[in-house]
């Protein structure tokens, strides 16, 4: 992920030009920058757009980095300097926006790290005070290199690769190496450079308690809160264009904020879909391009072949750290596009999280704790060794595990890996909306029922058009309900008898059955890849995965042997 980075070194480091670690580092819209403050080296290799808003401000006792994108200021680099002057670190409490940053008071001798309520940029870092060493970075591989570089001895994280073949993405703050973690969202980290000392706070956290709300009150208030964060965000890209760039899909997210921003007048509006030609999801949303008179930009993933030449490079652009099949099909639409037309993408990332998709009142997380992740494998699941906590803490509540453990390391990596080409902002990670959703009682979000009846009332024109999750164009309450229950149907039949995944926009199992070439290179890629894994359990682990499972596992283990590839192979 293109961002921020920071070296702190007792002893003198002869590095210079560390932006060149990153994946971004040579893309023609890319600002490259690096500065040094006595043992301290710090820069960035960051998108050149929101220059108000992402920078690197440094004073005699003072430096602060900010990454991404800043809704609580007219003037972030101004005001966040001016506020942790007169505030400390309890400004970060009420800063809001996509963003992660850091703070070096020289006074107190002190690096501060922070990351937003969704972690939506990350933050990595090493800590040795034996060595006198704290680094950070914005990408696990700027911190690999670094530390290959230097001699330092670093290890495969047993856990990280077992979670990246299972869950096809990581849990807590694991990351694929044992000695470098991940800053968890809503936290501040504080190292001590007095000592090497670390400690950490949240100063947020997701409440699950449910209030009792009428369905009107619901209704008004949703309505209010998605208005406001879509007027934030589309307005904060008209600081930076007047061509604007939207999602748009089969679904009802990407649909919910392209329509209300054109409700707030915003015009000029190019509508990006990727899937399979002809498929149901690329058919709804060219009617509503058409419809809506917007610039249709459709990128297909007929073939897949595409995705067979880039695995190296999909694996590299999001550090190996969440299955390459999640993101990788945005990735390749996106840089499809003339960007520098734009200034951020606007999409409907994790509505669907908010309206009831991980509200389930019988699922048991103890016994079916698989079916959370990409690959259901007992046997790896098993290795994990930080898995009974984690069941044991998000055993209540399957919204609260989604949130903070499936979004932010796994959807949410779709947001870092397209970081490199473009910001991309959703209304859905406004935490006064989450918070609101979290509050509403089970029977609002079961059935999207809030939801469907909110676009019923308050936006209508939203539902001329053809859901997919139904087919039909969802006015009717009875006759949607019947729809979504036999797309439900196929759905369940087309998994357990005959083995498919049957996303329109994860089309992989059709790719292998279709086309034996395909099969062929995805076998290719994973025996040649794993020659360079010297691990014999991890070896083991993922040559099960690949067997024994179809395109997901397939894609899960080919993502960990490249993953290891680029953290670990000298060669």
């Amino acid at each position: 992920m293109s961002g921020i980075y920071g070296f702190y070194s007792t002893s003198p480091l002869d590095y210079r030009h560390n932006y060149n670690r990153f994946f971004s580092a040579d893309l023609s819209q890319t600002q490259n920058e690096e500065f040094i403050s006595n043992n301290f080296i710090y820069g960035r290799s960051v998108l050149k757009k929101f220059a108000k808003d992402r920078f690197l401000y440094e004073e005699e006792d003072l430096i602060i980095g900010i990454e991404g994108i800043v809704y609580s200021y007219q003037n972030p680099q101004e005001e966040i300097v001016s506020a942790y002057k007169k505030s400390g670190l309890s400004f970060i409490k009420d800063l809001d926006g996509n963003y992660s940053g850091f703070i070096f008071d020289k006074s107190e001798n002190k690096i501060h790290l922070f990351t937003d309520v969704m972690a939506t940029r990350s933050i990595f870092y090493y800590s040795n005070p034996d060595l006198g060493a704290f680094f950070f970075s914005s990408e696990l591989k700027v911190l690999s290199s670094l530390l290959n570089d230097l001699n330092i001895t670093y290890t495969p994280d047993r856990d990280g690769f077992n979670c990246l073949l299972s869950f096809g993405y990581m849990l807590d703050d694991i990351t694929l190496i044992e000695d470098v973690k991940r800053l968890s969202q809503a936290t501040i980290l504080t190292c001590d450079l007095n000592d090497g000392k670390i400690s950490q706070q949240k100063y947020f956290d997701f409440d699950t308690t449910e209030e009792q709300i009428s369905l009107d009150v619901a209704i008004s208030r949703l309505d209010s809160l998605i208005t406001q964060s879509i007027a934030r965000e589309w307005e904060k890209d008209r600081s930076e264009t007047q061509l604007f760039l939207s999602f748009i899909s089969g679904g009802l997210d990407a649909r919910v904020n392209l329509f209300i921003a054109k409700e707030l007048g915003f015009t000029d509006i190019s509508a990006l879909n990727f899937s399979q030609t002809g498929a149901p999801d690329h058919l709804i949303a060219k009617e509503i391009a058409d419809g809506e008179s917007l610039d249709y930009q459709f990128f297909p993933l007929d073939g897949g072949q595409y995705f067979i030449n880039s695995f190296e490079e999909l694996v590299a652009a999001n550090d190996g750290m969440v299955t390459v099949s999640g993101a990788s099909h945005m990735y390749q639409a996106l840089k499809s596009l003339p960007l520098e037309k734009y200034g951020a993408i606007h999409s409907g990332q994790i509505g669907d999280v908010l309206f009831g998709s991980y509200t389930r009142p019988a699922f048991n997380m103890r016994n079916n704790i698989g079916k959370m992740g990409s690959v259901n494998a007992p046997d790896i699941l098993s290795q994990i060794s930080v898995l009974p906590n984690i069941i044991d803490k998000y055993k209540d509540s399957t919204e609260l595990f989604s949130y903070e453990q499936r979004q932010v390391n796994g959807t949410i990596n779709g947001d870092r890996m397209c970081s490199h080409l473009i910001d991309l902002q959703s209304p859905f990670y406004n935490k006064e909306l989450i918070s609101f959703c979290l509050s509403l009682p089970m029977e609002f979000k079961l059935n999207k029922k809030l939801y469907m009846e909110w676009i019923r009332r308050k936006h209508p024109k939203m539902f001329e058009y053809r859901w997919d999750s139904a087919g039909i164009v969802p006015r009717n309450r009875i006759l949607t309900k019947i729809a979504i229950q036999v797309s439900r149907l196929n759905k369940h039949f087309s998994r357990l008898i005959l083995g498919k995944d049957s996303s329109p926009m994860n089309p992989f199992d059709f790719w292998m059955e279709s086309n034996d070439q395909f099969t062929l290179e995805i076998n290719n890629v994973f025996r040649y890849n794993l020659e360079y894994v010297s691990e014999p359990w991890l070896k083991t682990n993922a040559s099960n995965v690949f067997t024994n499972f179809k395109s997901r596992g397939k894609f899960t283990a080919i993502t960990a042997v490249l993953a290891y590839k680029l953290h670990f192979s000298k060669g």
